[in-house]
């Protein structure tokens, strides 16, 4: 049992990469770079057979890391984008920093006691 939840998990992330073009191709109208699309982690996305509206829910991520509070979701009719709401953080690899080196936890819990001034 275990091993068909997993590998319908596995099914589902792959059906959502179906979407990924279709949010390249309209990543300057959603407010986001190709490589914000190409990034982010599709949350949720299904296309109504009544309506033949597409809906997708994609969350930004930077290095695979999802940033909070960043969630658009869109509507799409025939592959051209109907309606969008939320946003990303615009350049989050400027916002983000340098990469640190790897440090211990300990060298992590003093850092932050000197920045709130605390002593050790």
């Amino acid at each position: 049992m275990l091993l068909f939840i997993s590998s319908l998990a596995l099914a589902q992330d792959k059906g959502l990469e179906e979407y990924r073009p279709l949010l390249i191709k309209n990543a300057a109208r959603l407010g986001i770079t190709p490589t914000d699309a190409t990034d982010a982690v599709i949350l949720q996305a299904y296309t109504d057979n009544k309506s033949h509206i597409t809906y997708i829910y994609l969350q930004q991520t930077y290095q695979q890391i999802k940033v909070y509070n960043t969630i658009i979701s869109a509507a799409f009719i025939d592959g051209s984008l109907q309606y969008a709401s939320g946003s990303f953080v615009k350049n989050s690899t400027g916002k983000a920093g340098a990469p640190v080196a790897s440090r211990s936890y300990m060298d992590a819990i003093r850092g932050a006691m000197r920045h709130l001034h605390l002593n050790e």
